[in-house]
């Protein structure tokens, strides 16, 4: 079903409740023109009117969403009982006449136009690809053909064009994830900052340029551009910055949790970022809100801010607080404008708040990019810098996780340790950068030759290590054995190396990373005193099975 037709679906199974609710209104007002308005009835009144414009307006009802502002406005003002003095009396024959106004509005039209209604974000926030890849628009037509195998190898469709023209021509055919645009495509700056401001308007694009000319980067950023790529960069980093931003772009499968007291606002939540492909899980109690948390453990929530028992706020600081979610992005749902509540929102941790009614378009695109900023801070948190690989901190989770699963499955895991032999060497003789180089480049190699599911991280220095679900030590030791056989054909910025590797097995090796970890680190400083450039495995705290390097 397109959104559209899942906005008039809402309207439809929402239409008679709305108008309950306008008839809940229309009592609160005959009650203050008799006098009899009590202050349950005028509240009860207020959040009925508070509901209609938080959500009609999203459905297309401009202006009945602010028949009931105004309603929810005059209502929360108090009214004294009693027979009303004249001036006040025409002020609530007005509230009858506005309440009139809002009905007939709601009536005139049992669905909104279809012209009025939402339309999703565009396809360049990550929603809904269907083509995906990346474009490569690229003057050097080797380069690009070289980042094109790069991709293609990482399983990532992508495709060429070595002019703008071409470009468009595969835009108008494809819809891909990012675009890769080399600046120099066209003979003048203006010419391809112009064109990157025509195709970034529904993508993201990275920008490569040669680091030796002068680039506006404020002129980039502002025509859409999402990063800067140096020319000089190898086909492997170039196509690493690629993954990594779409990485932060996804929204599929994005888990959200939305808290509203309105079953409307949570049904076209649900719809909006439905269709970006988001996974919404809805909660109308704030009561049971923590409960769905603890259950569901989302990417993102979003609060209402006026709720019945307990606010958006007071929940955000409570989410605060915890610190198992405090990096978990909040975002608020308000009808609120004044100063004072905007700072409220801020003021409890909130990270950002979206007004009612709210835009799809607007509501994705600031979800899509919180999440990217999320992401991206995880991402520096959680990687190396040098090769792109998982950290330690992050590598040793996962392992611990792999272990848990390990003891429930009755499977083998094992770690297996390794450096670069003789790497003080090669920073002496070649310098740091020739030593980086190498580093960069066994990150990229143990990538591509271990599984989607190990772990591959780099721990400091020149050592990695690789976690290996479902293996034995004798699997890990016929793997590894490969890898440094592999290894000896390869060269790194014209530097051939050979690695040196201990494995060890959980739990017989050891039944925590820690102790896991030494046993394997063990097998290696075996290896370094039978060579090197081979492969050891622990067991039980001896070491067999010593891979000879060849003669």
């Amino acid at each position: 079903m397109s959104l559209n037709g899942a906005m008039q679906a809402i309207w439809e199974q929402s239409r008679a409740e709305v108008l309950n609710q306008v008839a809940v209104i229309e009592d609160a007002v005959s009650n203050a023109l008799a006098g009899t308005l009590d202050d349950q009835l005028r509240e009860g009144a207020a959040r009925e009117a508070h509901k209609i414009s938080g959500s009609v307006g999203t459905l297309g009802f401009v202006r009945a969403a602010e028949y009931a502002r105004a309603l929810e406005s005059a209502l929360r003002a108090p009214h004294p009982r009693g027979v009303a003095p004249e001036p006040l009396t025409r002020e609530l024959r007005g509230l009858s006449d506005l309440v009139c106004a809002l009905r007939g509005e709601l009536e005139s039209s049992l669905r909104p136009e279809p012209d009025s209604i939402v339309t999703p974000a565009p396809d360049g926030l990550g929603v809904g690809q269907e083509d995906g890849g990346l474009l490569v628009v690229d003057r050097n037509a080797e380069r690009g053909r070289r980042i094109l195998a790069e991709a293609h190898e990482r399983g990532l469709a992508a495709r060429l064009a070595s002019s703008m023209a071409s470009a468009r021509d595969l835009l108008g055919r494809a819809s891909p994830d990012v675009v890769l645009l080399d600046l120099s495509v066209s003979e003048t700056s203006e010419d391809s900052l112009s064109f990157l401001g025509e195709i970034a308007r529904d993508r993201p694009v990275l920008v490569v340029s040669d680091p030796t000319r002068s680039i506006d980067r404020v002129e980039v950023a502002r025509r859409g551009g999402r990063g800067f790529l140096p020319n000089s960069l190898s086909t492997a980093q170039t196509v690493d910055a690629v993954t990594a931003l779409r990485e932060r772009l996804r929204t599929r499968g994005t888990r959200i949790l939305a808290l509203d007291d309105d079953p409307m606002v949570l049904a076209l939540l649900t719809e909006v970022l439905g269709q970006a492909d988001m996974a919404v899980s809805t909660c109308d109690d704030g009561s049971r809100f923590l409960e769905q948390l603890e259950r569901i453990s989302p990417d993102l929530v979003i609060l209402d801010f006026d709720m019945p028992g307990i606010t958006g706020p007071e929940l955000c600081r409570v989410v605060r607080n915890d610190q198992r979610w405090e990096g978990l992005p909040v975002v608020l749902l308000t009808s609120r404008r004044d100063p004072e509540s905007v700072r409220a929102v801020f003021d409890a941790g909130a990270d950002d708040y979206v007004s009612k009614p709210f835009v799809g378009p607007e509501l994705v695109a600031r979800i899509s990019n919180r999440l990217e900023r999320v992401r991206l801070y995880r991402a520096l948190a959680e990687t190396d810098p040098l090769t792109g690989l998982a950290n330690r901190r992050r590598s040793v989770d996962a392992i611990e996780g792999y272990m848990r699963m390990a003891a429930r499955m009755v499977q083998p895991l094992c770690l297996s340790v390794l450096d670069v032999d003789r790497f003080k060497s090669i920073n002496d003789s070649h310098g740091h950068a020739a030593g980086d180089a190498v580093l960069r480049g066994l990150g990229s190699e143990l990538l591509r030759s271990f599984r989607g599911e190990d772990v591959v991280a780099r721990w400091g220095g020149d050592e990695f290590v690789v976690g290996m679900f479902g293996m034995s030590s004798a699997d890990g030791r016929r793997r590894m054995d490969d890898f440094v056989e592999a290894l000896r054909d390869r060269n790194f910025e014209g530097l051939s190396i050979t690695i040196s590797a201990g494995v060890a097995e959980h739990p017989s090796d050891g039944d925590d990373v820690g102790s896991l970890y030494r046993a394997a680190d063990h097998a290696l400083y075996e290896v370094k005193g039978k060579g090197r450039d081979g492969v050891a495995v622990a067991r039980h705290g001896s070491f067999a099975e010593l891979a000879s390097p060849p003669t």
